[in-house]
């Protein structure tokens, strides 16, 4: 529909039929005193529009569609009280949404703008409450809603977000809390779905009138947490899952005060110092407690009194000890056996690195056929799935490439190598001098090909520092570092952070903490956008030149100088620096293909040899059913552009990426099952494949040695 269908329907009281208008080069839309559109209202990919005004709608019998709509500022219908459905996606500079009180709606999402508040809607039933990823949202409320039946689902949004549901009383579907400050649920009563409350910043989380939970409650990773208050929680039908929450040291009879049954497993994790659930007597399935502090097993085990000892575990992880100091004599804690088991802890920014092939199951004779197979048989693969960078993955590596999964590490071959020269063969203890010796080793071009160092110092001082903090030192020149994969990725990752942002932004505070919350996903929540980095959006809010993405890799290739394989400090020349000043003027200030851009270059900057990838477990979350739907894009695409698909081609891949970012990162019935057997090893390559360009072909980074043919399709080679 152009501007001039639009100001025919104005006039119009009435109009019976389906809106659309997309791709016009118009400011505004004035839809004058139209009052009722019976059909749906579908506003996309406009890059000029401003301003919509519905002023005198008053029914919408049908759904609101506002996607990519980039310089879209606001919406205005203040008369709507009737709507069937409302989906606002990618409108990041959207500021305003001003909709009546709305008596009823089907579907609510909201996700990817820039409105600070969500409010005045009095439905009391919705299918579906989706909001996520709104930079400046910090508050949400919906006074009236009672009854959600699908996903409910609040992610990532203001820094200092709240929402209020304080009528809502029922939830069917699948629940995600993430990225607020407080949230007032005090009515709910009963959720049908698994329930994840993951990294928010409140210091308190209570349901004062929950009795069900359907399927498992997980409380994760919640920083600021300290006290727990379920009062009138009686079931949980699948497991229960406390894990991370730093100040959350003690779970008492007034947590969980009158739940009594608990269908699968119980695991708590964390800094607990006392553990007390008064009226699990019943409770006979698993159950383990770990903590870093000094807690009590005997105490908490007479809350599980028919947990049997080999379902019972019971321990203290041994904390890091500066250099030079033993652990004490109770360290270790009290356990159901005497094997060591420490965790790590996450420091830095882990950015994955991707393999070239995969098998389903890690033995050294089944081939990436075999695996394509087996994968088959359940639903999952294609022959290609997307193609953004002349890379092809199968269904169960999209997500490795769309988000970045908090559990999913990369790895490099040679593991056993490197374990082999580093521990003592007698005990798993290491020289920590010569392990850092060993280690900058590795990283000179021994099991990794290449690094390009930010600076050598602190990259040297990266690895020193991971050491100091990660490392189980047992004497001043002793030190056991449990996860040697988790250390190389930690540390190259930290320094492809550090070139790319540079010096002073990498080790900003506030910066890394947005990226943390923004470029890692945890296993447990599926998201329905991909998730760029927001921060750009807040330096690049109001700059919004649309023009070639290529020609901004080009500059920044050009500029960071490193075809030639110079190295160039991080801290005064660094994409950031580059974009900000004159030289990068001509060219795309958009931020969410600058964030394509950026996350592309942290990755080919820790790009390996496909010969040294070993091991990468992935979480799968897809939608098999749908499968066809997908293979059928890409034949389409291939067909109009071959299989050397860039950036270019991005706006017109939407309804692809579309695809696997709502059938792909959504949870099916055969992820239980697959997520304890896939495991996936890099295979032998091809002699002419000396290196392959690691989603890299065309952007801006440094390809370590330029390859004529990365992937060889009529090989076994399927990424």
């Amino acid at each position: 529909m152009t501007k001039e269908d639009v100001s025919a329907i104005s006039s119009c009281i009435s109009y019976v039929g389906n809106i659309e208008v997309s791709q016009v080069n118009e400011k505004e839309l004035d839809f004058g005193n139209l009052a009722e559109i019976y059909g749906d209202i579908v506003i996309r990919n406009n890059n000029s529009l401003r301003q919509i005004l519905l002023g005198g709608l008053a029914i919408l019998n049908g759904s609101l569609t506002l996607i990519d709509n980039v310089n879209l500022v606001g919406i205005k219908i203040k008369k709507l009280h009737s709507i069937s459905q409302v989906l606002v996606r990618n409108n990041p500079n959207l500021a305003k949404i001003e909709i009546g009180l709305t008596n009823s709606i089907t579907n609510f999402e909201v996700s990817q703008t820039g409105v600070d508040a969500i409010s005045g809607f009095n439905f009391t039933a919705c299918n579906n409450i989706v909001i996520n990823n709104n930079i400046n949202l910090n508050s949400i409320e919906f006074r009236q809603l009672a009854k959600v039946s699908g996903q409910f689902s609040v992610i990532d949004n203001g820094y200092e977000s709240s929402a209020m549901f304080p009528s809502l009383e029922l939830i069917e579907g699948n629940v995600t809390i993430q990225g607020l400050t407080s949230i007032d649920l005090s009515s709910l009563k009963k959720v049908g779905d698994v329930v994840n409350i993951i990294k928010n910043d409140f210091s308190s989380l209570e349901m004062p009138k929950i009795e069900t939970f359907e399927d498992g409650l997980n409380i994760l990773y919640n920083q600021n947490l300290a006290s727990l208050k379920f009062e009138t929680l009686k079931t949980i039908k699948k497991g229960l899952v406390i894990s991370g929450n730093a100040d959350l040291h003690i779970i008492d009879e007034n947590s969980f005060p009158q739940l009594d049954s608990v269908g699968e497993k119980i695991l708590l994790n964390g800094t607990f110092t006392s553990v007390k659930i008064p009226n699990l007597g019943n409770f006979n399935k698993a159950a383990s407690i770990t903590s870093t502090e000094k807690i009590d097993c005997n105490s908490a085990k007479l809350s599980f009194p028919l947990v049997s000892k080999n379902l019972w575990i019971c321990k203290q992880r041994i904390k890091i000890k500066p250099v030079g100091e033993e652990t004490d004599s109770d360290g270790r804690g009290t356990t159901n056996s005497d094997t060591q088991n420490p965790e790590l802890k996450r420091v830095g920014f882990v950015v994955k690195v991707y393999p070239t092939t995969v098998r389903l199951f890690p033995k050294e004779n089944n081939s990436t056929l075999d695996y394509v197979k087996a994968m088959s048989k359940v639903g999952y693969v294609g022959k290609y799935d997307i193609l953004p960078n002349n890379v092809v993955l199968s269904s169960a590596l999209a997500t490795e490439f769309l988000s970045h999964p908090q559990i999913s590490f990369s790895t490099f071959k040679g593991r056993y190598q490197v374990q082999n020269l580093l521990e003592n063969h007698e005990k798993d203890y290491l020289d920590r001098h010569q392990a850092q010796i060993e280690l900058k080793t590795a990283f000179n071009r021994k099991y990794i090909n290449e690094v390009i160092c930010a600076d050598i110092k602190y990259f040297n001082n990266l690895i020193d520092l991971y050491i100091k903090e990660n490392g189980i030192h047992y004497s001043e020149n002793k030190v056991y570092i449990p996860d040697l994969i988790e250390f190389v990725v930690s540390v190259i990752g930290e320094n492809a952070c550090l070139r790319v942002l540079g010096d002073e932004l990498a080790k900003d505070k506030k910066v890394r903490t947005i990226i943390e919350r923004t470029t890692r996903q945890t296993f447990l929540t599926s998201f329905s956008k991909l998730r760029p980095i927001k921060y750009l959006r807040h330096i690049y809010r109001n700059i919004m030149q649309i023009r070639s993405i290529e020609q901004m890799a080009d500059i920044l290739r050009n500029e960071l100088r490193l075809n030639d394989g110079s190295i160039k400090s991080a801290t005064n020349m660094n994409a950031l620096w580059i974009i900000l000043n004159q030289k990068a003027v001509s060219i795309s200030r958009n931020p969410f293909r600058l964030s394509w851009v950026l996350i592309n270059l942290i990755r080919c900057m820790v790009s390996i040899l496909c010969t040294r990838i070993a091991n990468v477990f992935v979480n799968l979350y897809s939608d098999a059913s749908s499968s066809q739907e997908l293979i059928n894009e890409q034949a389409v695409l291939i067909s109009n552009y071959g299989r050397d698909i860039t950036y270019t081609l991005l706006p017109k891949m939407k309804r692809l990426i579309s695809f696997v970012k709502r059938a792909l990162l959504e949870p099916s019935p055969q992820v239980g099952a697959l997520l304890l057997s896939l495991f996936y090893s890099a295979g032998s390559l091809n002699p002419f494949i000396d290196f392959c360009k690691i989603g890299c072909k065309h952007s801006s980074a440094y390809l370590l040695i330029e390859s004529e043919k990365c992937f060889n399709t009529d090989t076994e080679l399927i990424l």
